[in-house]
């Protein structure tokens, strides 16, 4: 598997920065560079939808990479156990959340950007691939969470510049996670006048989705690619008082020069 782009749009400030500080180092390493829009809720469980620009950020090397794990922009060091196996550490960012993202957040603590550190391994064999990431919030009370992704790779063209790709995952999250991001304390609570009440959940799935991706070369080092997929909440994150609701659909299409 390889490093996927920054999904955040919320921090292409800082990933434009990790690209021009980058930029001196690309002759030694795959880069790819581009842009792209994103569709999606405007927070996990929101009814509300919006567009969001967001940068195209990959650069690896051999032990090292920039790009996107564990849902945000970081940088770590990787490993090639074999060919077709490689594990690493990394540290990155997750973005947050406000008040003002929706109704049912009224009275609710902002959750601010924050930073991350973790483990992940991922194996490829021909067109299977899967991979498992662990991270934890350097903000201790944002608690910790585990990713797994699987792709598939189903079609490919005869001249090998246009593939389609299904792709699957699921979201687990701690305790402390999960009552950050679908709990609702006593405080929240009598701060939302009456509109929440007190809602505390165990930790286990959060989330689970598919997606397709389809990727095309249609220029010498240039691809385009489109993304749709599909996101459910799962277990008790689906009945929080801050869900408005469980399913929602999501969107990119992005273009990238790999130099």
């Amino acid at each position: 598997m390889t490093t996927s782009p920054l999904p955040l749009p919320r921090l292409r400030v800082l990933a434009a920065l990790l690209a021009a500080s980058c930029a001196g180092a690309a002759h030694a390493a795959d880069f790819s560079l581009g842009a792209g829009v994103g569709y999606a809720p405007k927070y996990e469980g929101a009814s509300k939808y919006e567009f969001s620009p967001f940068p195209v950020l990959s650069i690896s090397g051999e032990n090292w990479f920039i790009g996107g794990k564990g849902n945000g922009p970081a940088a770590g060091l990787q490993y090639s156990i074999t060919p077709e196996w490689t594990t690493g550490v990394f540290v990155g960012l997750q973005g947050g959340r406000k008040e003002k993202d929706g109704d049912r957040l009224f009275g609710t603590e902002e959750i601010k950007n924050h930073g991350v550190g973790g483990v992940f391994t991922e194996y490829q064999i021909g067109r299977f691939g899967v991979g498992l990431t662990y991270y934890q919030a350097f903000k201790r009370q944002y608690g910790s969470g585990a990713l797994l992704d699987l792709s598939y790779q189903v079609w490919e063209s005869a001249s090998g510049d246009t593939s389609l790709s299904f792709e699957a995952n699921a979201h687990w999250s701690s305790k402390k996670a999960m009552n950050t991001w679908f709990g609702v304390t006593q405080a929240e609570a009598l701060a939302s006048g009456g509109q929440l009440t007190p809602y505390e959940l165990k930790g286990g799935m959060r989330s689970y989705g598919v997606s397709a991706t389809l990727s095309h070369q249609f220029a010498p080092r240039w691809n385009a690619s489109l993304s749709v997929g599909m996101q459910s909440l799962a277990g008790k994150t689906k009945d929080s008082p801050l869900v408005e609701k469980r399913n929602a659909a999501e969107g990119s299409l992005s273009i990238a020069y790999q130099f």
